[in-house]
């Protein structure tokens, strides 16, 4: 038991540095919010521990956990102070008129699910006085007839809106941060201004539910890009429910199950075209992330790319696979580049 224990600490590394990482981004967020004397604190504290750590030898090896400390207290501090300021001054509900591209689907529904009123649809490149907004939008329109513009159009709107605010510990803003979404927007009117196309990836995703909507029912077909895309946006309220009540949400979300079908699938091919390991571990790679940017990159559709591509290096290489040091490498990638997604429920479970 001694010996498996040492084993523990000795040689998994990583899974400390992801804790502490971990743990420096909850007291950033907990200190979300106060005066900048109290942000430096953790800093200094840090510092110091890492200092102290450096200066004796047998300690030295340590010094990545209040390092990982530091980088995490100072990542999602700067990511809220990034999207505070982005975002703030439509904190409160305001009416304008915005000119925006249509970058989705337009379904019938409302906000509260209703699909027999109004309609919902993404926009993004959106203008307000020729200023243009960082974050995306949804719009519910308060009308019924028949729109008279189409996915990639550049609309006219006039609108009621607001931000998501950032709340401590709240996980909207970490969902608008993840996949851009920031404004909600009740339009009175939209009228096209002119034709335009999206670009890659958000035209092709366009062109895959168009596939599915074309040869399916309409609930098969947003089951269906639900499970490929990862997409629920035009899903059925009821069929969500349902779903979320059989606890199945989990097989809605882009995870390991499809990232590890699309590599199992190449390497089997690749394999019987005799390349190289090197080159098929390349080819795989690639193949996967262009499938998880497919996915907009989704905290579980990151987390199963860059567990699948450790797994994928390891077998290559001839080197032994360690599921916890390629859970907590996964961990360290993603929360590094996008602290926030600690509070996604994608990245939790």
């Amino acid at each position: 038991m001694a010996k498996k224990r040492r084993r523990i600490f000795n040689y998994r590394p990583l899974a400390f540095a992801a804790l502490a990482l971990i743990a420096g981004i909850l007291v950033g967020e907990a200190l979300y919010g106060e005066h900048l004397g109290f942000i430096a604190i953790p800093l200094g504290i840090g510092a110091i521990a890492l200092t102290l750590l450096l200066i004796f030898a047998p300690t030295r090896k340590f010094f990545y956990i209040p390092l990982a400390l530091m980088v995490g207290f100072a990542a999602v501090t700067a990511s809220n102070a990034v999207y505070d300021g982005r975002i703030a001054h439509l904190e409160e509900e305001s009416s304008t008129v915005i000119y925006a591209t249509v970058c989705s689907e337009i379904k019938q529904g409302n906000k509260d699910g209703d699909s027999g009123y109004g309609y919902k649809f993404k926009i993004k490149d959106i203008y307000i006085d020729e200023e243009p907004l960082e974050y995306d939008g949804v719009v519910y329109t308060y009308f019924t007839t028949t729109p008279q513009f189409g996915v990639g159009d550049v609309v006219r709107i006039s609108a009621n809106f607001w931000g998501t605010a950032h709340e401590k510990f709240g996980g909207d803003h970490a969902y608008v941060i993840s996949d851009g979404t920031g404004y909600t927007f009740f339009a009175q009117s939209v009228w096209r201004v002119a034709e335009s196309k999206l670009s890659f990836p958000n035209n092709l995703q366009v062109k895959i539910k168009q596939m599915y909507y074309e040869r399916m029912s309409a609930q098969n077909a947003q089951i269906a890009a639900a499970l490929v895309l990862g997409d629920k946006f035009s899903m059925d309220p009821i069929i969500k429910k349902s779903v979320s009540a059989s606890g199945l949400s989990h097989v809605l979300a882009v995870s390991g199950l499809h990232i590890t079908t699309i590599a199992t699938a190449l390497y089997f091919v690749l394999k019987k075209l005799k390349i190289k390991p090197a080159i098929s571990l390349g080819i795989v790679t690639v193949a996967t992330f262009l499938y998880a940017l497919l996915c907009s990159f989704t905290s579980s559709a990151l987390r199963a790319f860059v567990m699948s591509g450790v797994f994928n290096a390891a077998s290559t290489f001839g080197k032994k696979r360690d599921n916890l040091s390629a859970l907590s490498l996964a961990a360290i990638l993603i929360l590094m580049f996008r602290p926030t997604a600690l509070f996604e429920i994608g990245f939790l479970l």
